[in-house]
């Protein structure tokens, strides 16, 4: 039996893990005293459970990670903001010596992994999944290198860098807080510790102190930087070297740090971008002061209220520009997109890979394939021939085309799998009818345009579905309308 976990159940599943360490670290004396870290403690016993339910045949366990990059750039981009220039001179001498340690640890990490593969003759690229790339860089390095070293015929390279860099994460944590307990009581470190002046390490008072109101350009910021990391990143792919995908944006975060602090024209926000947290909605009312910030934590509760984290997703597509009708002379089943219609669909097919759609289904004239082409190609997802969408099935049994999307949908909830159908101006002007009474609210039925055309060429609308007692029910809308030049 498999279990697929989306990414709302995995997100839920990795905080009762956490939840789980915790609590084990405080009612386990010898977990605290030796200094393991919770998220070890609940990663290492569930690690445990999947393995065995997986070897056993009881359950296979699979994630949804979509959420892992996104959320790996964040957090790197947020380590970025650390690197203050004044800090580090301040290190002086000791700073010197511990990079040094540093560099040195990892070459010899390199050496070790290359040299074991030689010996085990096995390709060195399988050596360095083991080496620096997961044991100094860690998970994010891990699955930023992964797939280059797949693309170097290292099958499974993503895999083996993530158990790596979990094994060493594993091991770092149960071996280096007992060694380092050790060492402080032998030699008595707590009772020589010097309080040092740390005035370096904190912002002034003025720029510690926090207000809800500054937590929006926290954030602000850790877009911009993420946003000209990609240039950045984009500029370092010009030397030939393969780079994290997160490093453009450290650098872009450093830079933006530092100028801040020497020219004194930037506020970087330093607190709020630490303090970004989980919270519950009634801790989020709480800190929240501005009421458009309240409004949108207001909607947000409403949609989650009304099922959003169940809600599936489908895309209804008009087909892009197509040949005028008085200029074709072939039949209409065949008559072809024009190379604007062309355009706008790969540049519809860019926006609606965004949703993830893991089902395509079309009408069987040849405007509707063009248009789901690119995306089925990129994919490798066949696209679902309806006969009963084209604009002549729906004109002589409207009933039926009205049956058939209706199915759809049926599909959709029950499958849990995004699907994006396309089609015909006038089908989608009867679907819409149909569509409207499935409306959980009167303002997203307005959405659903009752007069011709509709919907534009080459655009789509997005309808997030959820199942209820009484049948499904349309929670959210959304619209799709790709720019062409």
């Amino acid at each position: 039996m498999i279990i697929e976990l989306d990414m709302y159940q995995t997100l839920a599943i990795a905080v009762v893990v956490l939840m789980l360490g915790k609590f084990l670290r405080k009612k386990c004396s010898l977990l605290e005293k030796f200094c393991i870290p919770a998220p070890v403690v609940g990663g290492v016993l569930f690690a445990v459970f999947t393995c065995v339910c997986y070897v056993t045949g009881i359950v296979e366990f699979t994630f949804d990670d979509i959420l892992k990059e996104v959320c790996m750039v964040f957090f790197f981009t947020s380590v970025g903001f650390q690197a203050n220039l004044k800090v580090l001179k301040s290190g002086g001498k000791s700073m010197l010596v511990f990079l040094s340690l540093v560099i040195a640890l990892i070459l010899a990490q390199n050496f070790l992994a290359v040299g074991l593969s030689n010996v085990m003759r096995i390709s060195p690229l399988v050596g360095l999944c083991t080496g620096s790339i997961s044991m100094v860089g860690g998970h994010g390095t891990a699955g930023a290198f992964g797939p280059v070293l797949e693309d170097f015929g290292i099958s499974g390279a993503t895999t083996l860098c993530t158990a790596a860099a979990t094994y060493g994460l594993i091991a770092g944590s149960m071996i280096g807080g007992p060694i380092g307990r050790r060492l402080i009581e032998k030699h008595k470190l707590l009772d020589t510790v010097v309080q040092e002046d740390d005035s370096l390490l904190v912002e002034e008072e003025i720029k510690h102190e926090r207000h809800a109101s500054m937590y929006p350009s926290a954030v602000f910021q850790l877009i911009i930087a993420i946003g000209i990391g990609t240039v950045v990143s984009k500029l370092l792919s010009l030397t030939g070297m393969t780079f994290p995908i997160y490093i453009g944006a450290m650098i872009a975060a450093a830079c933006m740090r530092n100028i801040g602090e020497y020219t004194g024209k930037i506020t970087i926000y330093m607190g709020e971008i630490n303090d970004i947290v989980w919270v519950s909605v009634r801790e989020a009312r709480k800190i929240l002061s501005h009421s458009t910030d309240k409004d949108t934590l207001a909607v947000f509760v409403d949609r989650v209220q009304e099922g959003a984290a169940t809600a599936q997703n489908l895309l209804i597509v008009r087909h892009a520009k197509a040949e005028s009708r008085k200029s074709w002379k072939g039949t209409d089943a065949n008559r072809p997109i024009t190379p604007k219609g062309a355009a706008m669909a790969f540049a519809l097919n860019r926006e609606l890979a965004c949703f993830n759609p893991t089902r395509l289904a079309t009408s069987p004239w040849l405007r509707c394939q063009e248009t789901l082409q690119v995306l089925s190609w990129q994919t490798e997802r066949p696209m679902e021939h309806i006969n009963a969408l084209t604009e002549d099935a729906f004109a002589e049994h409207p009933a039926v085309s009205g049956l058939a999307f209706r199915e759809q949908i049926t599909q959709t909830l029950n499958s849990r799998e995004t699907t994006a159908i396309c089609m015909h101006r006038p089908v989608i002007g009867g679907m819409y009818d149909h569509l409207r009474g499935l409306c959980a609210r009167k303002q997203l039925a307005k959405q659903l345009i009752a007069k011709s055309p509709y919907m534009p060429t080459g655009t789509a609308m997005s309808l997030f579905i959820i199942d209820t007692p009484q049948g499904p029910s349309i929670i959210d809308i959304q619209k799709v309308s790709p720019i062409v030049y």
